[in-house]
């Protein structure tokens, strides 16, 4: 080998050697404990900082839609229902009219089972600011919905022929 090439490799060897000094044990504890708490202190400003934008307003939900209309917040916002048609599974167009008149409709007849009922859903649809719900609101019959309507009346037809209960 030319006296070039060791000459070379010497202060290469000298560069790798003065670079490669270990961190020490405590240096680097050190080091994730100062980037640890400045984690945590980072954290702790942003969540002071973050509360300050938050207004909190406590009122009943349910008080409010009365109060409001079924669409608060999004008033002007649509439903939409692929598949809708203007008529009933008995091909009636007037079954807006039972609309309102639903939760009293669906009302269990027997006096012991009225304590579990909860019309709620159904009351949206009775008081002036569900209005909007209610010309939102349309039937939606299935691709073969003639056939599973048929299949119904076939099922009625039997428990009619027992005298099916009034509830």
């Amino acid at each position: 080998m030319p006296d070039d090439e060791v000459v070379g490799a010497r202060w290469w060897q000298e560069s790798v050697r003065l670079s490669a000094t270990p961190v020490s044990r405590r240096r680097a504890l050190q080091a994730l404990a100062v980037l640890g708490g400045s984690a945590v202190v980072f954290g702790i400003v942003a969540a002071f900082t973050d509360a300050d934008r938050h207004v909190d307003i406590s009122m009943d939900s349910l008080e409010l839609q009365k109060r409001e209309g079924w669409n608060v917040g999004q008033e002007g916002a649509a439903l939409r229902f692929p598949g809708s048609s203007g008529v009933d599974a008995d091909g009636n167009a007037d079954w807006e009219q039972t609309l309102p008149l639903l939760a009293s409709d669906l009302s269990p007849a027997q006096a012991a089972l009225k304590p579990y009922y909860v019309p709620t859903l159904f009351q949206a649809l009775e008081s002036p600011s569900g209005a909007t719900l209610r010309g939102e609101l349309k039937p939606l019959l299935p691709p073969d919905g003639r056939e599973d309507t048929l299949r119904g009346e076939a099922i009625l037809s039997l428990f009619r022929a027992v005298d099916m209960p009034k509830d």
